[in-house]
């Protein structure tokens, strides 16, 4: 009896130590969509012009993510970009509507060919990679294309930089979900536990500046 005494207490003291080690958090996706979880409480490692910083999730009120340059379709996007001057309207709708299945990190590469010496706009028609290059931002809630992080404290500072911040397992009603940076707009640090108790903090919507 004793034995199962302590079995079970054992297992209260680890579910107790175990949630303790979980962050609310509120996570705005580049879709729109709003998620409330929780995460494993760490740390966030980042590169800034002040050096490398390790910064404890306790000390965070939100982050905003920055969008990370994606080239390594670069050649397939390129092509495609090309058929967007071709004066056959159906050959660039093709070309968009495949366009258009681009990751946020390879818009950059929509700017790169807009800013090219190569490249001539049409003088009319639709589906163009003007027309592209706002569609793609509308997407995912995009109004500037930004690599660098920015991680704002409670106290109101905040310092950009480049970030380990890559996939989050947000434990939600649902299940567990496992969420890459790319469709991550910006993340709120609501309750950070503290010595055993749950620490608030103030909570405060930070728009996305990307």
């Amino acid at each position: 009896m004793k034995h199962l005494f302590f079995l079970f207490l054992s297992f209260v003291i680890s579910s107790v130590l175990f949630a303790q080690n979980e962050a609310e958090v509120k996570v705005n996706l580049r879709n729109g969509s709003i998620i409330n979880g929780k995460i494993k409480v760490g740390t966030i490692e980042m590169a800034s012009v002040y050096g490398k910083l390790t910064i404890p999730y306790s000390d965070v009120t939100s982050i905003e993510l920055g969008i990370v340059p994606d080239k390594s379709n670069k050649s397939k996007v390129d092509f495609q970009l090309k058929q967007l001057v071709n004066e056959n309207e159906t050959t660039r709708q093709n070309a968009y509507e495949e366009l258009m299945k681009l990751k946020p990190g390879e818009i950059y590469l929509v700017e790169d060919f807009l800013s090219s010496e190569s490249y001539t706009p049409l003088e009319e028609g639709s589906f163009t990679a003007d027309e592209l290059l706002e569609d793609l931002k509308m997407k995912y809630g995009i109004s500037d294309l930004n690599p660098s992080d920015m991680i704002v404290f409670g106290s109101g500072y905040s310092i950009g930089g480049t970030s380990n911040f890559q996939t989050i397992a947000l434990i939600t009603e649902f299940g567990t979900l496992n969420i890459p940076r790319e469709k991550i707009q910006s993340m709120d640090v609501l309750f950070v536990p503290s010595d055993g108790k749950d620490t608030q903090k103030s909570f405060v919507l930070q728009a996305s500046k990307h």
